[in-house]
């Protein structure tokens, strides 16, 4: 917030929030292929 200026977090937050959000989604999708019983095995 403090680094780019903005008086308050929330302006912060609306602002960048989403790129978050998206970054988790698609964690979460890698990571749910991993962990899955059926995901191929690598070695």
């Amino acid at each position: 917030m403090e680094q780019l200026g903005h008086s308050q977090i929330a302006l912060t937050a609306n602002t960048y929030g989403h790129i978050f959000l998206e970054r988790k989604k698609k964690l979460a999708i890698a990571m749910g292929e991993l962990l899955s019983p059926t995901a191929p095995t690598r070695g």
